[in-house]
């Protein structure tokens, strides 16, 4: 019966997910593949993985662009294509100055057009047998030429169809006949840790470099590398030019878009894949019209603590969202949410994640009406918000983004006293602003500052509410230390903050 499952197609693309089991075997038992059991595993597995790089191999593209001197430093990935680090600024590695195959020589003798400083490379992989190639953003969003090689076939120039930034996702094209080899889209939704996947692309301008390893993890989120983030971690070798290539299933699908290392010095086993689900309606906007529109309330969010609980006067066992701040003229602002609301329910789902539900809205149509549950002063109420078009950059003047850069760099978010919280916190009679959440580990958090403290002056200056408050912060940020005076309910109390300068 044992041979019969060995010789089954099916069931031998199943031992996949046996590869690091039967990898320590070997290793822990040399005797192992020396068995007739054991060498027909190993076999087959190595088969399978070479018949799914096969298939996949044809469809994957080199990119190399050429990026404007004024755009280089500003783009996430450096000249060299190193990929973007999402844990410090240290500096990336850089690609070979000298061609590492005929072939990559060749290329090079192709592109005379493409300075060396200029350049940048990536990888990406085709959708459609017209030319439709998905890639990374920060590969193609800041070029002035794309070129793309399939195979061994002459390089070719590439349009840009349209890049989604919040995603770090594009869409090119390429014109080279109506017959391209393509890779089907898998379903990342069924992705599951520890399943062997591999990764196909350029690392270093190698073209078809394939690696294999397992899913490490998955929804990794709150790397502050995209606004939408639910990332597939895993130990497959990625490396700088890897970017935009697909991470491929034992199936031959593609279940992510390879997009980040952690670290600067190459593979460390910790890489960072998008979910194919995500991309494909991005893919699907892109190539409609060019552009991805999404749904927008206009607040911003974060999860509620049991602190935070205490201070806004919510039960200490309530799950939800708090609401830190509504955009003016917002579908949020239009529909009464206020600042310290707390949502516990969003479309009839309980609200306990603020990424989630920043995803939930975004994957809605402008228009679409949406039921929330609020807490507000301690009481329920259900508010209805019929969804607009995110802009493209949010709609704030330049007194709030100075207010706000200079919040997020102190790490904490306030709101004006209001009546009812100044009477749960028995701040009555009082002015200022209150501290609503303060970031573990944040300069703010640091200096002892924490959620439910009152700011009565800053740099000896009375603020009575927001305004003043930006105000006063913005002239006292040109000056630091920022000098603050405190109420913590029970005694006063200067604190003196300095944000870096930049």
């Amino acid at each position: 019966m044992r041979r019969k499952l060995l010789l089954s197609r099916h069931k031998t693309m199943d031992l996949w997910a046996l590869l690091p089991l039967i990898g320590f075997i070997t290793w822990a038992t040399p005797a192992f593949a020396q068995t007739p059991g054991g060498t027909d595993i190993l076999a087959q597995i190595s088969d399978a993985t070479a018949r799914v790089a096969e298939r996949a191999s044809p469809a994957v593209v080199g990119i190399w662009v050429d990026i404007k001197p004024e755009t280089q430093r500003t783009a996430l990935e450096d000249p060299a294509g190193s990929l973007p680090n999402p844990f410090g600024d240290q500096s990336s590695p850089r690609l070979p100055q000298t061609p590492q195959s005929p072939q990559d020589s060749q290329k090079q003798r192709q592109f005379p057009q493409m300075q060396p400083h200029e350049q940048a490379l990536g990888s990406g992989f085709i959708v459609s047998r017209d030319g439709y190639i998905l890639t990374n953003n920060h590969v193609v969003g800041n070029a002035d030429l794309v070129i793309v090689t399939v195979g061994n076939n002459p390089p070719v120039k590439a349009q840009v169809v349209g890049t989604d930034p919040p995603t770090d996702l594009a869409v090119i094209r390429i014109q080279a006949g109506e017959n391209l080899p393509v890779l089907p889209l898998g379903d990342s939704d069924k992705l599951r840790v520890g399943e062997w996947v591999i990764a196909v692309g350029q690392p270093f301008g190698l073209t078809h470099t394939v690696t294999g390893g397992i899913i490490s993890a998955l929804n990794r989120r709150q790397m502050h590398l995209t606004t939408y983030e639910d990332f597939i971690q895993t130990n497959t070798a990625i490396n700088p030019g890897n970017s935009g290539g697909p991470l491929v299933n034992r199936d031959g699908q593609v279940v992510g878009i390879n997009t980040a290392i952690l670290g600067s010095e190459g593979n460390i086993g910790i890489g960072f894949a998008i979910p194919v689900n995500m991309a494909k309606d991005v893919y699907e906007q892109i190539v409609k019209t060019g552009r991805v529109i999404r749904g927008y309330l206009g607040v911003d969010i974060q999860e509620l603590t049991p602190d935070l609980a205490t201070a806004l006067g919510v039960p200490a066992d309530t799950n939800g969202i708090v609401v830190t701040h509504v955009s003016v003229d917002s579908p949020a602002q239009q529909s009464g949410l206020r600042a310290g609301d707390v949502v516990t329910q969003f479309d009839g789902r309980p609200s306990t994640d603020a990424t989630t539900m920043q995803s939930q809205i975004a994957s809605m149509k402008p228009g679409t009406r949406v039921s929330l549950v609020v807490v507000r002063d301690g009481k329920p109420d259900n508010v209805t918000v019929q969804l607009g078009t995110r802009p493209t950059q949010a709609p704030t003047t330049e007194k709030k983004d100075q207010k706000q850069a200079i919040l997020e760099v102190l790490g904490m978010a306030v709101q004006d006293l209001t009546p009812e919280l100044a009477e749960k916190l028995d701040y009555q009679g009082l002015a200022g602003v209150l501290i609503l959440a303060v970031e573990d580990n944040s300069i703010a958090d640091t200096a002892g500052l924490d959620a439910g403290m009152l700011i009565q002056e800053v740099d000896r200056r009375p603020v009575k509410n927001m305004k003043e408050f930006a105000q006063s912060l913005e002239a006292a940020a040109q000056k630091p230390p920022i000098l603050l005076l405190v109420d913590n309910q029970d005694s006063y109390r200067y604190v003196a903050i300095n944000p870096p300068q930049r």
